[in-house]
């Protein structure tokens, strides 16, 4: 599994800064539409790095410090390459078809194209999800959650104190 704090920092560097250090985007590739697809297909990218070793098995027995800037590394060009290849051609390509196949004014393209790409990046989430089997493992997360210690507690309290919230057993 790769570091945490790997992709955090690449997280921080391309969702927080919005820099990117080894492809250059110019200003005209940028879209019009809204930032969450995007995210969220940077997201599950960082679900399937986190998922998976990027270090070489080979590699594996380097010291802490230069595997984590391997990985650093690794993370941060995965994720530009998420973002402006794959992700910015797939905008350019819906918003190209919208124009070519679709007469609409500019109101209607972007709410079309800005439901599309959430259905595409849902899509992409979900299939991610499915490989990463995160569902699962919320599941068992929450199965967790629901039998902790705050909830035995307010269990045991409220058979204790059920008399006072329903006074017709009393009777």
């Amino acid at each position: 599994m790769t570091r945490i704090y790997a992709i955090a920092i690449s997280c921080i560097l391309h969702l927080g800064l919005c820099t990117s250090f080894f492809i250059h985007q110019s200003d005209e590739v940028c879209s019009e539409t809204i930032h969450l697809p995007a995210y969220l297909v940077y997201l599950s990218l960082m679900d399937l790095i986190y998922e998976n070793e990027l270090i070489p098995s080979n590699w594996r027995y380097l010291p802490v410090w230069p595997k984590f800037i391997m990985e650093l590394m690794v993370t941060v060009w995965l994720g530009e390459v998420c973002l402006i290849i794959f992700w910015s051609n797939m905008e350019k390509i819906s918003v190209g078809l919208l124009k070519t196949y679709f007469d609409l004014d500019d109101v209607s393209r972007i709410v079309i194209l800005n439901c599309l790409m959430l259905l595409l990046s849902g899509f992409i989430a979900w299939l991610v999800g499915i490989e990463t089997r995160r569902m699962q493992k919320l599941r068992r997360l929450f199965g967790k959650v629901r039998h902790s210690r705050v909830d035995r507690e307010m269990n045991e309290w409220i058979l204790k104190n059920r008399d006072y919230f329903n006074p017709q057993l009393n009777k």
